[in-house]
């Protein structure tokens, strides 16, 4: 079974723990699961932060996923890998959790941890459609 998984927005996002201190950065949601081929993650998306609180929304970030695929993986982290901090923002969520949301019918808010040293990094909220 295919699930389709909409990106709807992001809550409390710690950037500088995310993509460093760096001024430059551009920050990017990797998708990623266990066994993916390189470049190592699914799809690859630029998020644009506007608000104050560092939180985005309409990003329209679409991917599809099937039951090879568990568990997925979300990362925010730096869109060039030469910049890439070390304490990206990740959050992983199981194929079980996505297949609940889908049918009790609510979105799915994903947390982020600090790759390196752990510690909140912010939220994901997550739709979850057939695909």
């Amino acid at each position: 079974m295919a699930l389709q998984i909409t990106l709807l927005k992001a809550a409390n996002l710690k950037l500088a723990d995310i993509i460093g201190a760096d001024e430059r950065g551009m920050t990017c949601l990797r998708v990623s699961y266990p066994g993916c081929p390189a470049p190592g993650f699914l799809q690859s998306h630029t998020l644009f932060i506007e608000t104050a609180d560092q939180s985005f929304a309409n990003q329209d970030v679409r991917l599809t996923i099937d039951a090879r695929m568990d568990p997925i993986t979300f990362e925010i982290c730096d869109k060039d890998p030469q910049r890439s901090s070390a304490a990206m923002g990740k959050g992983t969520v199981s194929l079980q959790e996505l297949n609940a949301a889908l049918n009790g019918n609510f979105n799915k808010w994903v947390q982020l941890s600090k790759k390196n040293g752990g510690g909140y990094a912010g939220e994901l909220c997550i739709r979850v459609t057939r695909a």
